[in-house]
């Protein structure tokens, strides 16, 4: 799952392209820590778990005692960190001269915890991260600095 941002820039405009790609530098920074900082910290409401599990035909079985319990997310809740995993596959990749940036994992689970499926309610994290204001303020201050 990829969320991506780009612009296209007038040659003619080195300071407006510029400030472009700085905002979309320091937008892509703030959606990455934003969606990381969800998963790690976030107020977590979900089951306490005190067992690793396996799934055996479509039903979970505890394997073993965990050394401390896990308490997972509720559904409309970013996922709650247990092994790390999803938070260390979340990359971010400035490109195209610095128009134009993706944030994502390629780990198909954070697309179905992020929109859900028929089985489980969703637990967003990108798109909460990715919000519209984030982005805005991210091009407000770059403009400011070219300004100023």
């Amino acid at each position: 799952m990829k969320i991506e941002t780009s612009i296209t820039i007038e040659p003619k405009l080195p300071d407006f392209a510029a400030a472009a790609r700085l905002g979309i530098a320091q937008a892509a920074t703030d959606i990455h820590r934003r969606a990381v900082e969800s998963i790690q910290s976030g107020k977590k409401s979900g089951r306490v778990y005190d067992h690793y599990f396996v799934t055996i035909k479509g039903r979970a079985v505890p394997i073993r005692a965990r050394s401390s319990s896990h308490q997972a997310s509720a559904p409309g809740e970013a996922p709650a960190s247990d092994s790390g995993a999803l938070v260390a596959s979340i990359s971010m990749d400035v490109h195209a001269g610095g128009l134009a940036a993706e944030i994502g994992t390629g780990r198909d689970y954070g697309l179905f915890l992020e929109e859900g499926t028929d089985k489980i309610e969703p637990r967003p994290w990108m798109k909460p991260a990715a919000d519209q204001n984030t982005v805005v303020d991210a091009f407000v201050r770059a403009f400011q600095r070219r300004a100023g």
